[in-house]
């Protein structure tokens, strides 16, 4: 399933959520498409996007790729 969002709503949106911070942001999207948004885990700056998102309360999906090239402590965590 895809989510269109069309023009002109794109525009509200960018100016409803410039003057938000990214846990706001990122609350509102899975508060809006929970069964759509899933976050990719391959890096630092995914674990900060995973912590924030962890932060709201709402529930999301975490997937990774496994690459056959991931440090040892990332096999850890997700087992």
């Amino acid at each position: 399933m895809s989510v269109v969002v069309e023009s002109p709503k794109i525009n509200e949106l960018v100016e409803e959520l410039t003057s938000q911070n990214p846990k706001e942001i990122i609350a509102r999207a899975l508060r809006a498409y929970p069964r759509d948004i899933a976050i990719s885990f391959s890096g630092a700056e995914d674990v900060a996007l995973i912590d924030m998102a962890s932060k709201t309360g709402v529930a999301f999906r975490v997937f990774t790729l496994d690459t056959g090239r991931l440090h040892p402590e990332t096999y850890h965590f997700i087992d």
